[in-house]
């Protein structure tokens, strides 16, 4: 009995060992994307992790549109950006608003504040090939920008559709189920 504890010890030390140097390092960037604006954009622009250029931090980045842009304003808040910053930058405010109806708030499907943050970008001394990714980045959120302002505004086949529907559902599915309701109610 004594010699089977000493042995579970002897195996039970090095696992918990391997465990705390291979695991838990490991966990961190995971508890970084953890979906707030704040956490992913800080872990994004890390000059030291690659993390960005990664599916899961596009997955994190893509419902949040503007929100990432106000965190990228408070993540950087008074410093000096980099060539590799501004990259990175750009890449942010791509990724959140790569797919404009995966974007969960309303109010952040505007590209306000990321429009702001393009325009100061456009003050610092950057790359041909950096002016050139944020003037195309310009463009698409100018084109997200106008078609939510047209998407509000329904068509007229929008209103006839819907009109048609409110029809349908007051002239026939009502009558039956009041008539199912009636008829059950005297049985």
């Amino acid at each position: 009995m004594l010699h089977d504890r000493r042995f579970v010890k002897s195996i039970a030390i090095p696992v918990a060992c391997l465990v705390v140097f291979f695991v838990l390092p490991n966990s961190a960037p995971a508890q970084e994307l953890d979906g707030v604006p704040e956490h992913v954009v800080k872990a994004a622009l890390n000059p030291k992790s690659e993390v960005i250029y990664s599916g899961v931090m596009r997955k994190q980045l893509m419902p949040m549109g503007d929100a990432a842009a106000v965190a990228i304003t408070k993540v950087l808040a008074g410093e000096r950006t980099s060539a590799d910053t501004v990259d990175r930058i750009l890449l942010i405010i791509e990724f959140s608003f790569d797919s404009p109806e995966a974007i969960v708030n309303q109010a952040d499907q505007k590209p306000k504040t990321a429009l702001f943050v393009l325009t100061s970008l456009d003050q610092q001394p950057l790359s041909m090939e950096q002016r050139k990714h944020l003037a195309e980045l310009r463009k698409k959120l100018k084109d997200v920008e106008t078609r939510g302002q047209t998407e509000r505004t329904p068509s007229i086949f929008h209103r006839r559709t819907s009109l048609y529907v409110h029809y349908i559902i007051v002239h026939t599915y009502l009558p039956v189920q009041m008539f199912r309701k009636e008829h059950f109610s005297t049985l």
